[in-house]
């Protein structure tokens, strides 16, 4: 037996099961007579269940959805029905471990990475109380986001607890990464979001026409750049470093992916992947005269992206030097007006949108449509140097862990992790510098404490490795 294994509690786990199942029909007969949306509360009540008993293929299909979203236009804190789907699961995933009796999750109270990710959350909250704006319906749908990233990191943590199933979640994640890319390569080839696209998101007062800028499964272009670039650096490793099938699945999930990248037009996101090929070429090609080709061949990649860029969205690129820069100077300048009013706590995360109307008149901007269009001007208007220093504390963290697990790992698979990881997060805060926003996309915000979760599960893989054995 491993030392990280408690033994079940059997005589609860004999009650849980046959007492779950007997409710399930009752519930269904009575959902079926009295409530209209009784499908959707069935099948909450199936992922429940699978969740809690942790079937396999149930979670597995938890993480391959992790791109995808089901928008509902409602005045509610989250309109994206997946998210509450999702934390249903994670939370009858430890639901069903407390009853089990084997609960594991304070093996890891003292890792890093979690350590700093709960100081975040508790700063996220803290900036609401303290903030100066305070409570409001859009710093409840941010920090119920927030709460979201956090659960589903401590259910990766907790779940992932061996090297097989941490292979497992690795090629869901990178098959899901591919299918994402190839609908967004899909929309492009047809020239349109498509009928599935807007029915997952259904148009509102500031929905945007078509420009031939790809969101695939995501709400907007750039959100599906910051998705790509934080999976990308993974996929990319995979192919150097993973054995022959992870290595196949790594570069198809890597080129197919980097085509998907550039038809969303991220200029942001295009320059950060540039810097992820960077470190891939300075960390896995070893000879000279093979980093000098790469070198070359990167070099080259940049102008031609631009000549692509120009046949597929002229408008956008032209945009460069008309009004899209005053657009995002405006939000700034307003950011930092923010900021000097309230320059420790911020106004409260989630509250740029609600307030920016206040600074700039609605006959240049519409209120209530934008974000702050850059990760830092977010993070110190919203949540002020505190809510700065915690982000750029977990930054660093996970930085400095990635850096070690790539140094002194054996593993293949772990090294790619360690890699992806590393460059994944610098392409963030290089992305960051003009876009991203943390409560904006559930997806984005998911896949990033989705890989902070595997970062800190392998780290506790290793050093089980590292043990004696018993």
């Amino acid at each position: 037996m491993s030392r990280d294994s408690i033994p079940m509690d059997s005589s609860r786990s004999s009650w849980f099961v046959p007492l779950t199942l007997g409710l399930i029909p009752i519930a269904i007969v009575l959902l079926m007579i009295f409530s209209p949306i009784a499908i959707v509360v069935v099948v909450g009540i199936a992922i429940c269940f699978c969740s809690a008993i942790e079937n396999e293929t149930a979670l597995l299909l938890n993480i391959f959805l992790l791109p995808f979203a089901w928008v509902i236009r409602a005045d509610l804190p989250l309109s994206n029905i997946v998210v509450p789907t999702r934390d249903l699961a994670v939370l009858a995933f430890f639901t069903g471990r407390v009853w089990r009796g084997n609960l594991r999750f304070k093996l890891f109270r003292r890792e890093p990475i979690t350590i700093v990710s709960l100081i975040f959350f508790a700063v996220c909250v803290g900036t609401v109380i303290w903030g100066s704006t305070g409570w409001t319906h859009s710093s409840a749908r941010a920090l119920t986001l927030i709460t979201s990233y956090v659960l589903f990191y401590l259910f990766v943590v907790e779940w992932v607890d061996t090297e097989a199933r941490m292979f497992k979640v690795v090629v869901t994640l990178l098959l899901s990464t591919l299918l994402v890319s190839l609908f967004g390569i899909f929309q492009e080839a047809v020239g349109g979001y498509t009928s599935l696209w807007l029915y997952l998101y259904p148009p509102d007062e500031a929905f945007i026409e078509w420009n031939n800028r790809v969101p695939s499964f995501l709400g907007y272009s750039n959100l599906l750049a910051g998705y790509l670039n934080l999976i990308l650096p993974f996929a990319v490793a995979c192919g150097f470093k993973g054995n022959p099938n992870l290595r196949k699945l790594g570069w198809w999930t890597a080129v197919v992916g980097t085509i998907a990248l550039v038809f969303t037009q991220s200029r942001a996101g295009l320059v950060a992947f540039g810097c992820v090929l960077l470190m891939a070429i300075l960390q896995f090609v070893k000879k000279r005269s093979k980093q000098l080709v790469s070198f070359c061949l990167l070099s080259v990649g940049g102008p031609a992206v631009f000549i692509v860029g120009r046949v597929l969205s002229p408008e956008h690129l032209g945009s460069i030097v008309a009004r899209e820069p005053m657009e995002r100077l405006l939000f700034w300048a307003t950011a930092w007006r923010m900021f000097r009013a309230a320059p420790l706590f911020g106004i409260g995360i989630g509250n740029y949108g609600e307030i920016y109307g206040q600074y700039i008149p609605a006959y240049l901007i519409p209120p209530r449509h934008f974000t702050a269009n850059g990760l830092y001007f977010q993070i110190i208007s919203e949540m002020g140097l505190v809510g700065l220093f915690s982000f750029l504390g977990l930054a660093g963290v996970a930085i400095f862990v990635a850096r070690r697990q790539l140094k002194w790992s054996q593993a293949s698979l772990t090294q790619s992790l360690g890699f992806g990881i590393l460059a994944g997060i610098v392409a963030t805060l290089v992305h960051g510098l003009v876009d991203l926003a943390l409560d904006v996309s559930p997806q984005w915000g998911t896949l990033f404490w989705f890989m902070l979760g595997l970062l800190a599960a392998s780290t506790r893989l290793r050093q089980v490795r590292a043990l004696p054995e018993n």
